[in-house]
């Protein structure tokens, strides 16, 4: 036999504890750089495509309306928006943004035209009514005798300051009356109407008014308006109505003329 088998017979193999070792060693070998950069490299692209979806949107934001204020007492056209024109006689003044008007206005004639399919919301405010639209031409008149508005095109909603509330179209019309007749009546003559138009607004006023002490001021009114049309007559017998609902103010005054009326 040769003599190098003969030796290599007589070698042992590693003891168990030998095995062990080198059992740990191996476990202990650094994986290959691939089974390392593969996982990492995943890892990386989910965390840029959660970081991305949490950053905001680039997209800018909507451009505000532009912001309206303006006195309107010159009398003429005014191109208040590119979609809002007005027809000026009187005052008042405007103000809001291009998308969301509010125009108040005190005395005269306001003509106002609203493009349709712009989105504007516009309301013209008297002390007798608020006048809403969107799309539309309208007319807004104040005098003595409260608000008149009328409709050329579209629809407005209109609530007067008697809390009743309206909606008109094409050729309607309607008038907010002031809250006071006293007022109305005072105005007219003020203003040296005919003595025919400040009885029909007392009338009115008379039929409307409920509260005890306005009608004793408005019947006081009346008598005296029509004393100075020489209707001795009507003014008697307003007088009796006067003390007949029990009015105290001028009871001492009245009471002679009344008598004519019911002697």
């Amino acid at each position: 036999m040769n003599p190098l088998l003969q030796h290599l017979d007589r070698i042992d193999g590693p003891t168990s504890e030998e095995a062990e070792r080198i059992r740990r060693r191996l476990s202990m070998r650094r994986p290959h750089v691939s089974s390392i950069l593969i996982p990492t490299g995943l890892a990386v692209a989910a965390a840029a495509a959660l970081l991305l979806g949490a950053l905001p949107s680039a997209t800018p934001p909507a451009a505000q309306p532009a912001p309206v204020s303006a006195a309107l007492a010159q009398p003429g056209t005014v191109d208040l928006t590119p979609a809002v024109q007005l027809e000026i006689d009187g005052q008042g003044s405007a103000s809001g943004d291009a998308s969301d008007l509010d125009i108040a206005w005190k005395v005269g004639t306001l003509s106002v035209s609203v493009a349709p399919q712009h989105g504007v919301a516009l309301t013209v405010n008297t002390e007798e009514a608020n006048v809403s639209v969107v799309g539309t031409v309208f007319t807004v008149a104040r005098g003595p005798l409260g608000t008149d508005i009328s409709v050329t095109e579209g629809v407005v909603s209109v609530e007067c300051v008697d809390m009743t509330r309206h909606r008109l179209g094409v050729g309607d019309t309607l008038r907010c009356l002031p809250r006071s007749a006293m007022r109305r009546v005072l105005t007219l003559r003020d203003q040296g109407a005919p003595t025919d138009v400040v009885l029909a607004e007392l009338s009115r006023g008379l039929l409307l008014d409920s509260v005890k002490s306005i009608r004793g001021e408005l019947l006081s009114l009346k008598i005296e308006v029509l004393l100075e049309q020489g209707s001795r007559p009507a003014a008697a017998a307003v007088a009796w109505q006067y003390l007949h609902e029990g009015h105290t103010a001028r009871a001492d005054h009245l009471s002679s003329l009344a008598q004519e009326a019911h002697p």
